[in-house]
């Protein structure tokens, strides 16, 4: 299972976005965004506050090793959230997910990494930075989006990105589809084992 299927990479998708976005030119529309501007800020900052709560993994108050306002829930149990400080000048923290073998034929578990009640506001523009690094990992894409869970709607398009053994920045900056102050839930998952750092 791929997830949904990205049609802004099909060809006739982008000449009819072309299409449209010529002629909605033509009829004087503006089409600015901020995208250009947001490229100009460093990788992870922004000139607004971050809607994740302890989104850098630095607060583990009660010594969990999962960081604070964070949850973890694997289907079945039996992986395993740990928090690891990172090697380094910049030095911080990372989760690791280690997810054990199964036994063959068995099913392979879901696991995800949550975060619950960011305010989302439609036709914002969000940045998510996500350092990723993966060992063995059978599962070779991990999604994320904030959901609304009042109708189980996604505030953004799925994202995939695929870790690989050295680590590296993912960064995508993505408009928000619809508005909602409360009820949310941002989410990190994948099917498979193996090991995965996130910071």
């Amino acid at each position: 299972n791929h997830g949904p299927e990205q049609f802004n990479l099909r060809r006739t998708f982008g000449r009819t976005s072309f299409a449209v976005s010529r002629l909605l030119g033509n009829l004087g529309v503006s089409g600015s965004t901020p995208l250009l501007e947001r490229f100009g800020d460093p990788v992870g900052a922004s000139k607004g506050p971050s809607v994740l709560k302890n989104g850098d993994f630095s607060a583990d108050a009660n010594g969990t090793g999962l960081a604070d306002e964070w949850e973890f829930s694997p289907v079945p149990k039996g992986a395993a959230c740990t928090r690891e400080a990172l090697p380094g000048p910049e030095g911080g923290w990372a989760q690791l997910i280690t997810v054990p073998p199964v036994v063959a034929g068995a099913k392979a578990p879901e696991v995800m990494i949550a975060q619950h009640e960011l305010p989302i506001q439609g036709a914002q523009w969000y940045r998510l930075s996500l350092r990723t690094r993966a060992e063995g990992l059978t599962s070779k894409e991990i999604t994320w989006t904030v959901q609304n869970t009042a109708n189980w709607q996604s505030l953004f398009e799925y994202q995939n990105f695929a870790p690989k053994a050295e680590w590296q920045t993912n960064t995508v900056v993505l408009q928000a589809k619809d508005t909602a102050a409360k009820g949310t839930k941002f989410q990190i998952w994948f099917t498979g084992t193996g090991k995965l750092w996130l910071a």
